[in-house]
């Protein structure tokens, strides 16, 4: 096929034409090992008529480099790669190490700054990811397209379930080696976010296994692997080089001095281009802060994760919201990473030219999760003209493999759903796949293995022909591969729970040990808090004019006349205050966390899989934040509300009512600690406020007389934060009062048997004692100090409810 050079790109759409007898072996497409390259800083990258010979210019080798050892050396060191011999007197490639300027550093320092982890030889995959549907839709709209993943998906499922499973990845299996730079593309909704927070064990739903040097995955992996999110999560009232200084303080161990720590954050500052803005704040969210732009924030994403110094870098694109040139920037760092001795495996989005031919392997996922093509860059050219798909010259081949594998809307969806199907049909029938699957087959049958090498993927591989097509058409290839491909998940699910049993629990991978303390991980994250709420001035000044103001309205209403002697109006103005302040302290308390918690728990889970806070120290290092700034705020409403409310009151009950709101105000938020913990969802927490706060007012003793409630409805009460705060304020208010009935006209004080008869006016004594007052809202079945231990232990249980909510949230899930 020769396409048209001349044909414009809505011209030139991919089309799978049945090739002529083709046998296409390894030594056909890959270079001599002296050929390795660097990247070239040439502009012309796209594919020319000549590109598809690996030899390029500005294209870097990409197959396995013979001879080339990789070392997983500190950060401050960069590698410089040289043609040379190596030992055995083959050819290969020497490294030299260069020293940049933290020579000066004392070699303990050096030696302390990053313990040498073990070395990273391959990564191995099989991920298989689905979710529940609802019956009838398995598969999806992807159905009609894989009939093979559907019926698999439907055989998972179980016949007569009401529950089936949508399939996301379809048994992605593959291999990659420290060094390696692997681009995941595809179509959008393909699975390339689901595929690698599989892989980083960000998300461990899935079916099959993940494996580091040949041997299951353990808890260290997590501590191995940096992993840069699509989302980019902080807390926005925090400078750049706090922000670093906090990971850095957290994540490197406490044999690292604190001036070393200080100066690898110098470092990354400088490697990400961020020292014009070390000194600003991040902003974002729902923070009136402003704050770093998309680019920047994206930039010290990966600073973060490039602080511990990981030996596997997985970035969820990577590119994402940079310009033409900072993306190029950034794909050239993460191939520095890699040339380092790390494998980076990242997903990317309409790439240019440049920055696509830096990376060494290509992830192509299609529709459902299939592999449309995984391998050596230098090979997929070759690979799709072998199957006759040729790439126009001049064109992008980002763009052409993306186009290769989309199915657009319209009339052209029905022959790009053909077209993605061969393709898939005929890479999963292909010796590249199999040799993609080598390492399984190495794996079962218990032999060593020697990593990704002697498979037929990279240089040095037998017999890794990518199509064997002798006069089968296409389409009977397709069908072939369909069937086989659904006998294989059936036979792997066979596999897959033989594998469980012999495992048990052996298959739980759970967040990583922690290099630093608790109280150094506890001091750091209460600081933060701090300066968050200092920072945030605005959200700081409103709670306080909601606490200051809503009391100075509930003082000036409720204002009246109240000595020693209360007036019957008065003792009735004095419970409404009460019950007002009681109902007005949980729901600010309750809907302020239900706001602002659960936006972030995102950052803290994110930070738990990293190992920089335990859950412990988050959490209590956020309500002793949360605590400080209440015990002020409670002082202020105080102030605010009582003197004017209540004039004549002693210091000694005002000093007490403080610290009954106080103990309000604890329990108020430790339920709001619950509710947003478990829902962990902003809408569905500020959902349930009402729900919660409006039985708590009901049954508090004052609108609805407990007696008269339900038996099944009675427990409700012992739950009511505002019943045990209404009680013991109103013990206080009313100790030592004078409580009688007023005098009647004829001069006479109204008690004995006239107590509770008609008054000049048509008036009644309806509190005749202060047992009257106390029976109207049942507050005499506890003393004040019941009422406050039973006020104190409610809030100190959903404490304690909500870390362990939080604790088993933060658990992962057992990989399958």
């Amino acid at each position: 096929m020769s396409p048209n050079p001349n044909a414009s790109d809505d011209d030139q759409q991919p089309s799978l034409t049945p090739p002529i007898i083709t046998v296409l072996s390894t030594s056909s497409f890959l270079p001599p090992s002296s050929s390795t390259s660097t990247p070239s800083s040439s502009p012309d990258h796209a594919h020319t008529p000549s590109s598809s010979s690996i030899g390029d210019k500005g294209r870097p080798s990409t197959s396995r480099r013979r001879g080339l050892t990789y070392h997983h050396h500190q950060h401050h060191n960069h590698k410089s790669i040289s043609p040379g011999k190596r030992s055995d007197g083959s050819e290969g490639t020497s490294t030299t190490t260069a020293s940049t300027s933290t020579a000066s550093r004392a070699p303990e320092e050096e030696a302390g700054a990053h313990a040498n982890p073990p070395t990273l030889q391959s990564l191995s995959w099989d991920i298989t990811y689905s979710i529940p549907e609802k019956k009838g839709r398995a598969g999806g709209c992807c159905s009609a397209m894989f009939p093979c993943a559907a019926a698999a998906a439907a055989a998972r499922a179980g016949v007569g379930k009401k529950a089936s499973r949508r399939v996301l990845l379809e048994s992605i299996v593959g291999q990659a080696e420290a060094g390696d730079l692997v681009a995941v593309m595809g179509a959008s909704g393909c699975g390339k976010s689901t595929f690698l927070n599989c892989l980083a064990l960000r998300d461990q739903s899935f079916e099959g296994q993940v494996l580091l040097n040949d041997a299951p995955v353990k808890k260290q992996y997590l501590s191995l692997v940096g992993f840069v999110d699509q989302h980019d999560l902080f807390y926005p009232t925090q400078t750049v080089r706090e922000h670093l200084e906090f990971h850095a303080m957290v994540r490197l161990g406490a044999e690292v001095s604190r001036q070393t720590k200080l100066a690898r954050v110098q470092e990354v500052l400088i490697e990400l281009n961020l020292s014009h803005v070390a000194d600003s704040y991040i902003g974002g969210g729902r923070s009136t802060v402003r704050g770093l732009s998309g680019g920047e924030r994206r930039r010290l994403s990966f600073a973060t994760e490039m602080l511990s110094n990981p030996m596997v870098v997985i970035a969820d694109e990577a590119t994402t919201g940079l310009d033409a040139s900072m993306a190029k920037s950034v794909s050239r760092f993460l191939r520095n990473m890699a040339d380092s001795g790390r494998l980076v495996i990242a997903s990317i989005h309409q790439p240019s030219s440049q920055t696509f031919n830096t990376f060494t392997h290509l992830l192509l996922l299609a529709g459902s999760g299939h592999t449309a093509f995984y391998g050596p860059m230098a090979t997929f050219l070759p690979y799709l003209a072998s199957i006759g798909l040729q790439c126009p010259p001049y064109h992008n081949v980002a763009d052409f493999a993306v186009r290769c594998v989309a199915i657009p809307p319209g009339d052209e969806a029905a022959p790009a759903a053909a077209r993605v199907v061969r393709m898939c049909a005929v890479y999963e029938a292909s010796d590249l796949a199999r040799s993609n699957h080598a390492w399984k087959a190495k794996g079962d049958s218990g032999a060593p293995s020697s990593g990704v090498g002697s498979g037929g993927g990279r240089e040095g591989g037998t017999g890794m022909g990518f199509v064997r097509v002798s006069s089968q058409s296409m389409q009977q290839l397709a069908s072939q591969a369909a069937a086989a491909a659904n006998l294989w998940a059936t036979a792997k699910d066979r596999e897959d729970e033989e594998r469980e049993e012999e495992r048990g629990s052996h298959g739980k991978v759970y967040a990583r040990d922690y290099n630093a303390s608790w109280s150094t991980q506890f001091l750091n994250s209460v600081v933060r808090q701090l300066q968050a709420l200092q920072r945030d001035r605005k959200m700081t000044i409103a709670r306080c004019f909601v606490g200051v103001g809503t009391g100075l309205v509930i003082g000036l209403a409720f204002r009246g006349p109240k000595g020693q002697e209360f007036a019957q109006s008065g003792i009735t103005d004095t419970l409404g205050l009460m019950l007002t302040s009681a109902i007005f302290l949980l729901i600010t308390n309750f809907f302020q966390v239900a706001f602002t918690l659960p936006g972030e728990l995102q950052v803290f889970f994110r930070e738990r899989m990293a190992g920089v806070n335990r859950v412990s120290t988050y959490y209590v290092g956020h309500v002793v934040q949360n605590f400080v700034f209440l015990f002020f705020w409670s002082l202020a409403f105080c102030f605010a509300t009582f003197p004017l409310a209540l004039p004549g009151l002693g210091w000694v009950k005002w000093a007490t009512i403080f610290g009954i709101v106080c103990l309000s105000n604890a329990a108020s938020t430790a339920l709001g600690y619950v509710v947003a913990v478990a829902t962990r969802n902003e809408a569905v927490a500020l959902a349930l406020v009402p729900t919660v706060s409006l039985p708590m007012a009901l049954f508090a003793g004052f609108l609805v007389e407990l007696r008269t409630v339900p038996v099944f409805l009675r427990w409700l009460q012992h739950l009511s934060i505002v019943k045990y705060t209404l009680h013991a304020l109103i013990l206080v208010t009313f100790e030592g009062q004078d409580i009688r009935c007023p005098v009647s006209a004829s001069g006479e004080e109204g008690g004995g048997e006239r107590r509770g008869e008609g008054f000049p006016g048509g008036g009644r004594c309806i509190y005749p004692s202060l047992e009257s007052v106390l029976q109207r809202v049942s507050a005499g079945e506890h003393t004040l100090r019941e009422n406050l231990v039973i006020l104190g232990g409610l809030g100190a249980g959903l404490l304690v409810l909500g870390y362990l909510i939080l604790a088993r949230h933060a658990v992962t899930v057992k990989v399958r």
